[in-house]
C-alpha cells in the first residue's frame, strides 16, 4: 500500500517541480537607505556638477557588483549621462558615487527628467531607481509692497533621494512687520525686522543692505549715491525656527555729543556698537521710508526689496523739553 502510493503520488510530485524550475523569480529589490544630501537647483549658465550621492545597501545578497547611472532627459531624448566604474557592494555597506551632471539644457528648456539608477553588472538589472521633473533655477524678483504678495515659492529644483523628491523654496511675508519702529529715538534698531523662509538648503546671500533717501540730510557725514540715499550694510543668520533675522554689520563711528555718524574715524567721534541718530531729528526722520534690499537671496539667488516706515515712541537722547535724557549747561 505504502509502495502503491508512492508510485501513484511520485509521477505528479516530480512534474510539480520541474514546473516551479521553469518559473523565472524576479531579482529583490534592496533596501537603498540614502545620505540626506540635496542637489540643484541648476541654471543653464551652471558649468559641470558633480553629484555626491551617498547610500546604504541592505539587500539581502551579501556581495553585488554595480555601477550607478545619473541621466538627464527631456521629452525622452537623453540630453546628459554619467555613471560611475563597476564596485562590489556587501549588505549593510555605505558607498559613495559622485556623477557628472550637465545643466547646460537649462538654457532652452524649463524642465529635465532627471533618472538615477543602480545597476547590477552581473545580471543588468536595477536594483534601485528613481526619477523627478525637475525644474531650471530662476531667481525671483520680490517686493511685497508692491506686488501686494506675501507668499514667493520657487519651483521644485531641490532633489534629495533620501526625501525621494523634489523641493523648493519659499519666502513668507506674512509675518513680516512693514514698520521700522523702534522704542526710544536715538539709535537704529532693526531687529523687530524678520522674514520667514523654508528650504531644504541653508539660507545664502550676497549681500544685504539698509536704504534711506536722505534729502533731510539727517545723516551729514555718510556718504550717499548718485539717489541721494545713505546705505547700512546688514548681516542676516537663518534661526532654527526658519527665520531670517538682520542686524547691523557695518563699523561706525559717533559723536558723543551730537550722535552723528561716520563710517570713518573723524576729530572727537569714538568708534561705536550702534548705529545712531542725531539728537533733535526725530521729527525729521518720523514717518519717512527706509528699504531692505537683499541680493541673490536663498537658493535660486532672488533680489528681494522691502518698504519699512519708520516710527519711533520716545525721543530718549536729545533736547530737555521732549526727551527722557538731556544735558544741561551752564550754572542751571
Amino acid at each position: 500500500m505504502n509502495v502503491k502510493s508512492f508510485v501513484m503520488i511520485s509521477p505528479i510530485y516530480i512534474l510539480s517541480l520541474t514546473s516551479f524550475s521553469n518559473i523565472i523569480i524576479p531579482p529583490e529589490t534592496p533596501l537603498i537607505l540614502f545620505d540626506e544630501n540635496h542637489f540643484g537647483p541648476f541654471g543653464g549658465n551652471d558649468g559641470e556638477q558633480t553629484l555626491s550621492i551617498t547610500y546604504k545597501y541592505t539587500g539581502s545578497k551579501n556581495m553585488e557588483k554595480v555601477y550607478e547611472i545619473l541621466e538627464g532627459r527631456y521629452n525622452g531624448a537623453r540630453v546628459s549621462e554619467n555613471h560611475t566604474d563597476y564596485h562590489t557592494i556587501t549588505k549593510n555597506g555605505k558607498y559613495n558615487a559622485n556623477l557628472i551632471f550637465y545643466p547646460t539644457d537649462f538654457k532652452e528648456h524649463e524642465t529635465m527628467d532627471m533618472l538615477f539608477q543602480i545597476i547590477s553588472d552581473k545580471t543588468h538589472t536595477v536594483l534601485y531607481s528613481n526619477s523627478f521633473l525637475m525644474y531650471r533655477k530662476e531667481a525671483m524678483t520680490i517686493k511685497p509692497y508692491l506686488d501686494n504678495e506675501v507668499i514667493y515659492k520657487s519651483q521644485k529644483n531641490i532633489f534629495s533621494l533620501s526625501n525621494s523628491e523634489c523641493l523648493r523654496e519659499s519666502f513668507n511675508f506674512t509675518a513680516t512687520d512693514d514698520v521700522f519702529a523702534n522704542e526710544n529715538y536715538y539709535n537704529l534698531d532693526i531687529s523687530n525686522f524678520k522674514i520667514s523662509y523654508s528650504s531644504p538648503l541653508p539660507f545664502t546671500y550676497r549681500s544685504a543692505t539698509l536704504f534711506y533717501y536722505d534729502t533731510k540730510n539727517i545723516f551729514p557725514y555718510l556718504t550717499k549715491n548718485k539717489a541721494g540715499a545713505v546705505s547700512f550694510p546688514l548681516s542676516i543668520t537663518e534661526s532654527n525656527k526658519n527665520k531670517l533675522l538682520f542686524s547691523f554689520s557695518g563699523t561706525y563711528y559717533v559723536n558723543p555729543h551730537t550722535l552723528e555718524i561716520a563710517t570713518t574715524k573723524r576729530k572727537g567721534f569714538v568708534q561705536a556698537n550702534r548705529c545712531y541718530l542725531p539728537i533733535g531729528k526725530k521729527d525729521e526722520i518720523e514717518g519717512d521710508k527706509f528699504y531692505i534690499s537683499i541680493q541673490k537671496a536663498g537658493a535660486n539667488g532672488s533680489n528681494i526689496e522691502c518698504e519699512l516706515t519708520y516710527y519711533s515712541s520716545n525721543n530718549l537722547f536729545g533736547y530737555c523739553d521732549d526727551s527722557d535724557y538731556c544735558i544741561k549747561g551752564g550754572n542751571i
